[in-house]
């Protein structure tokens, strides 16, 4: 039941639950503990660090655009034809990635600051952020903002059913491995 396992989240999580896939994951916990299920493995950590959201191909794009033009045509060809999202649509959504690099795994906005700005934001700080290159997008996602927003979640989740996640993906060497491999090998044909 949508309505009650929302209001069994939220008040298990004391606050936001970041996605309606979290209400899936209540309902997994729930089967793994009546089922007598210790453990489960989370495949966290893959697309963190190896490019998997759509984000990181944004900011992929939004490189290209700025450091090879040939390149870049051919890479929004490529997002095209494989995504079947219309060329206009993708030049748009890479403008938003260069306006505001806080976007979330879809490329929507983490917070809506209008919201945060009189009591969290005093200094814009969220808005003043800017990577260098993708590999401080794959780490600022690793270290500040979705896997630490995504275990807390999780965390609560499954220690409510007596759970146990593992992260075999957030092991040093896999995350260390997808950052060594160049933009051009992580991203290629559209697809990741």
């Amino acid at each position: 039941d949508f309505t009650r396992d929302f209001q069994r989240v939220l008040f298990n999580q004391d606050g936001f639950i970041a996605g309606l896939h979290n209400l899936a994951f209540e309902n997994l916990y729930k089967h793994l503990n009546k089922n007598n299920m210790k453990v489960l493995l989370d495949g966290t950590g893959l697309d963190e660090g190896f490019g998997g959201y759509r984000v990181h191909q944004l900011h992929y794009l939004s490189l290209l655009k700025s450091d090879n033009k040939k390149l870049f045509n051919k890479a929004i060809s490529e997002f095209h034809e494989t995504w079947k999202v219309p060329r206009d649509k993708i030049i748009k959504n890479i403008n938003k990635v260069n306006k505001d690099k806080n976007l979330s795994i879809d490329g929507t906005k983490i917070a809506n600051s209008s919201l945060l700005q009189e009591h969290v934001l005093k200094n814009d700080s969220m808005q003043k952020f800017q990577y260098k290159d993708l590999k401080d997008h794959f780490i600022d996602f690793i270290k500040n903002t979705k896997i630490p927003r995504n275990l807390r979640i999780k965390d609560r989740q499954a220690m409510k059913y007596s759970i146990e996640t593992r992260l075999p993906f957030m092991d040093h060497r896999v995350i260390e491995l997808g950052l060594t491999f160049p933009s051009s090998e992580i991203f290629k044909n559209g697809y990741t």
